[in-house]
């Protein structure tokens, strides 16, 4: 054995070794990522069959949002409160509530929720209902979150 070449073997094995950890952090960064992340078009199925349903027409602007709300609860409902909450709070002013029966829909206009024109919007919608013939009231809370792109 050459002088210093076991020295340059361990070197080459560290290498080799730190190489093959970064590799795999990567792949775990990349995974974690790619599973958290939502498309629009599973945006946009999710929220058109939620309890209180948003339409994939929706629309927000620098000025306001346009949304198509859905009953696809059983029973009558009465739309009390829509919340748009993102990393800055929560937003949007509901104009009046509205009863919706079964399978009904209503265009609504929501302000305080606004954006810049060609940047992408993502919000965690809340909507605060209730069943009109208990007097019952539920807050729902999407699980996926609502995600367009700012007209």
């Amino acid at each position: 054995m050459r002088k210093g070449q076991g020295s340059i073997e361990y070197l080459l094995i560290l290498g080799v070794v730190i190489v093959l950890v970064l590799i795999i952090i990567g792949v775990i960064v990349g995974f974690q990522s790619s599973v958290t992340s939502v498309s629009k078009q599973q945006s946009d199925t999710y929220w058109a069959g939620a309890d209180i349903g948003i339409l994939p027409n929706h629309l927000v602007n620098s000025s306001a949002a346009y949304i198509t709300v859905k009953n696809n609860r059983p029973f009558r409902v009465k739309v009390m409160e829509v919340k748009f909450i993102d990393e800055t709070g929560s937003k949007g002013d509901l104009p009046a509530t509205f009863t919706l029966s079964p399978g009904a829909s209503a265009n609504v206009e929501l302000g305080s929720v606004t954006c810049m024109g060609g940047t992408d919007y993502s919000y965690t919608v809340q909507v605060k209902y209730s069943e009109p013939s208990s007097g019952r009231i539920f807050t729902f809370t999407g699980e996926t979150p609502l995600i367009g792109k700012c007209q």
